[in-house]
């Protein structure tokens, strides 16, 4: 395996095996979904540390005058000194390999490579601008394969025709205004500008590698496309496309279509997805503003007001607009990224695997989409806007700070390819797994919502929402075992459920006769008067679930609110001290779980189909109408 995948693969395999204190037979589970999920394939894992091999000659940008052809362009004045070349009814031919330089303007022409011999291509563009009337500027009919060089310091520039007259008529060949239909490689400093009038702006129909630099593209189209794969080492990307703006089409070969990008920067505006790769898409690092299917709109129906329930899959007549989109793994170990988003932020139709990298996210429906897994190992991810915060069968959760911000629920685990077809009974392996991130959840609907199991080991979990009695801030249908960590809920009083009291340590779960504005602190301290929990939630509440290890079964502690708390919290949970509030309720934690009004412990009420945690209806709140099918 490659030395830079073996560090992500270990972390999430190992962050798995540690729930097994918990749950030995679940984490066995989980550990077999991830195993089979979390190696690259073979065709793109290649070795001296890379996921793409680039050869020796990818990376040379120079070249000896006195050897290479020249083709100087003065409009239909063209000038090709040296062999290879010729210029023929308004085109450039170039028929065996060698290097090309080529220099100038042409209003209406076309280079073209159908080469003779298996030899490279090397076409160095030395500020060019070509324009063609009928086709594509640039035009690799045949070659073992062609190395574009952008000289430093030099604008090119490639402009196509509105309507094509195709060399390939059965083919509709070429469709690009730059188009290869053999291995193509860009290496340089220089810039290359292509407004692509009729398609797609730059097509490399077997393998394309882009080695370095600038690019300035407009597309009525795609982009810029690698059917069997986009591997990007380096580059500065600015590309406005009507359709896709980076993307891999291949879907027929196994092992081909994946994309992968080193490092960079990238300015992508799409009509339809931002980077789409057909199998696998893998980002090492890079800074990335992406924009799809003209952003988030400016409000996110809730669940109840989704009439049709749109769903996270695309059929064949309908548009994907998502960020970062593939049909099989999305992996990310580092890099920023800003995604604003029509559709998910982050799909995958498989697995969603992040390492490290912050991320920014604005979508019109879920934040990070997984049909099976979603894997976040480290790194920031703030979800300032969505429908669904993250959403996966699986969805382990075991670094990193997120903050997610939803209408309906903030993280969701259950089976199927989108969330209007999942419904409210248990999945088999459906699971949400917590182990050492810091998460804060702001609902609409359900905070944390699994249609299996839920797992937590460590890490801060603080759940905020939700208000109505229609959704609860837990919500689980199998069974949920914590054993360490720090968990606060706070929402309303219907269908409460806390943590199994198989669990470790000590929950409490208070229902106050009223609901509580937005900003009262509870604070729990212990019979010596130390600090146990000071919450400040920041949406009004009725009932508050505490899991924590200093929840000692047998001892007596003290629930008050209101009040004030020195210092500063980004989650709401405070270690400053804490002064003037009304004692609410002192109690003995009478066991592992223990269920509190303001009269002191009382007896959770039971059913509904509700987890092992038991259900409470709570102040006046009584039990809501059945939550709809999701």
């Amino acid at each position: 395996m490659d030395k830079r995948t073996k560090p992500l693969t270990l972390a999430l395999l190992s962050s798995l095996l540690l729930f097994g204190c918990a749950d030995e037979e679940a984490s066995q589970n989980i550990q077999s979904s991830y195993t089979s999920q979390t190696t690259f394939d073979t065709e793109v894992v290649k070795n001296d540390g890379k996921l793409v091999t680039y050869e020796d000659e990818d990376y040379v940008t120079d070249y000896e005058a006195d050897d290479a052809t020249t083709i100087s362009l003065n409009d239909g004045d063209v000038d090709v000194k040296g062999d290879g070349a010729i210029f023929q009814d308004g085109i450039v031919q170039i028929k065996v390999g060698g290097v090309y330089v080529i220099e100038g303007s042409w209003s209406d022409g076309q280079i073209r490579v159908d080469t003779e011999d298996d030899t490279t291509v090397r076409l160095i563009l030395n500020g060019v601008d070509i324009t063609s009337a009928t086709s594509a500027p640039v035009y690799i009919k045949n070659a073992e394969k062609t190395i574009i060089t952008l000289v430093d310091g030099t604008t090119n520039y490639l402009n196509d025709a509105e309507k094509y007259t195709y060399d390939d008529v059965e083919n509709e060949e070429p469709s690009a205004a730059l188009f290869s239909k053999d291995d193509l490689v860009i290496n340089g400093t220089g810039n290359l500008t292509i407004r692509a009038n009729f398609n797609d702006a730059l097509i490399g129909k077997d393998e394309l590698r882009i080695v370095s630099g600038a690019f300035d593209i407009e597309s009525v189209d795609d982009g810029i496309i690698g059917r069997d794969l986009l591997a990007i080492n380096q580059a500065n990307m600015t590309i406005e496309a009507g359709g896709d703006a980076l993307k891999t089409t291949n879907d027929k070969d196994a092992g081909l279509g994946q994309v992968v990008i080193e490092s960079g920067t990238y300015a992508l505006t799409a009509g339809s997805d931002g980077i789409q790769a057909v199998t696998d898409l893998t980002i090492i690092d890079g800074t990335y503003q992406i924009v799809s299917g003209g952003g988030s709109p400016d409000t996110i129906e809730t669940f109840e007001e989704r009439p049709n329930q749109p769903t996270s899959t695309t059929t064949e007549d309908e548009t994907s607009m998502k960020g970062l989109k593939a049909g099989g793994t999305v992996t990310v170990t580092g890099g920023e990224f800003g995604i604003d988003a029509s559709d998910d932020a982050i799909h995958s139709n498989a697995t969603v695997m992040i390492e490290e990298g912050t991320f920014q996210l604005t979508t019109g429906d879920d934040g990070i989409h997984a049909d099976e897994t979603v894997t976040i190992g480290g790194g920031t991810i703030n979800v300032l806007k969505s429908y669904e915060g993250i959403e996966g069968k699986v969805v382990n959760l075991s670094g990193g700070t997120i903050d997610i911000k939803s209408t309906d629920d903030g993280i969701n685990s259950a089976g199927g390819n989108d969330s209007s077809g999942w419904d409210m009974a248990a999945t088999e392996g459906a699971m949400i797994a917590m182990n050492g991130s810091t998460i804060t959840i702001d609902a609409g609907g359900d905070g944390i919502d699994s249609n299996g199991e839920i797992m937590m080991s460590d890490g801060l979990v603080i759940v905020n929402g939700p208000t109505d009695t229609g959704n609860t801030s837990l919500d689980f249908d199998g069974t949920f075992d914590w054993s360490g960590g720090f968990l606060a809920a706070a929402g309303g009083s219907s269908m409460l459920q806390a943590p199994s009291d198989t669990s470790q340590a000590g929950t409490i779960v208070m229902t106050f006769s009223d609901m509580l504005e937005a900003g009262t602190i509870v604070h729990v301290e212990n019979s010596a008067g130390e600090s146990v929990a000071t919450l400040k939630p920041s949406k009004d509440y009725q009932s508050i679930i505490m899991s924590s290890p200093d929840f000692v079964v047998g001892e007596k502690y003290t629930l008050s609110t209101g009040g004030e708390v020195s210092g500063e919290s980004t989650t709401g949970l405070y270690e400053g001290s804490y002064t003037g509030g009304e004692q609410i309720v002192e109690f003995t934690l009478d066991d592992v779980v223990t269920w509190l009004n303001e009269s002191g412990v009382t007896t959770p009420q039971t059913g509904m189909g509700m987890g092992n945690g038991g259900q409470h209806s709570g102040g006046d709140g009584g039990m809501p109408p059945e939550k709809p099918v999701r």
